[in-house]
C-alpha cells in the first residue's frame, strides 16, 4: 500500500508529466532574471518617490511664498519685510500661473 506522501507525488508527476528536472544552470538564470526584474521595479518604485518628494517640495514652496505675499499686503509696512518690485514680480507670477490654468481647462471646454 502507499504512504499518502507517495501518492501525491505521483499524483503531481501525472499533472506535471514527465517534465524533466531543471538544472542548476536553469535555476541560476531564473533567479538571475528575478533579481533582475525585482532591481528594475525598486529603480521605478525610487525614482517614483523621488518625483513625489520633489512635487510636494515645489508644493510647499509655492504655498508659502504665496502667505508671504498675501501677508506682505495685509499686514502694514512695519511688518512687511518685502519691497514693491519683490512683490510684484511674486504676483506677476501666481498672476501668469492662474491665467495659464484657467486657460488649460478652459481650452477643455472649447
Amino acid at each position: 500500500m502507499m504512504k499518502p506522501r507517495e501518492r501525491e507525488q505521483d499524483w503531481v508527476k501525472g499533472i506535471l508529466g514527465s517534465q524533466p528536472e531543471p538544472q542548476g544552470e536553469q535555476i541560476a538564470v531564473d533567479v538571475s532574471k528575478k533579481d533582475a526584474e525585482e532591481l528594475e521595479r525598486s529603480k521605478k518604485h525610487a525614482v517614483h518617490w523621488v518625483w513625489l518628494i520633489f512635487i510636494y517640495a515645489l508644493l510647499i514652496c509655492g504655498i508659502a511664498a504665496l502667505v508671504v505675499t498675501v501677508l506682505n499686503y495685509l499686514l502694514p509696512d512695519k511688518y512687511c519685510w518685502l519691497n514693491e518690485e519683490k512683490l510684484h514680480t511674486l504676483t506677476s507670477i501666481y498672476l501668469a500661473g492662474l491665467i495659464g490654468y484657467m486657460l488649460k481647462k478652459a481650452d477643455k471646454w472649447l
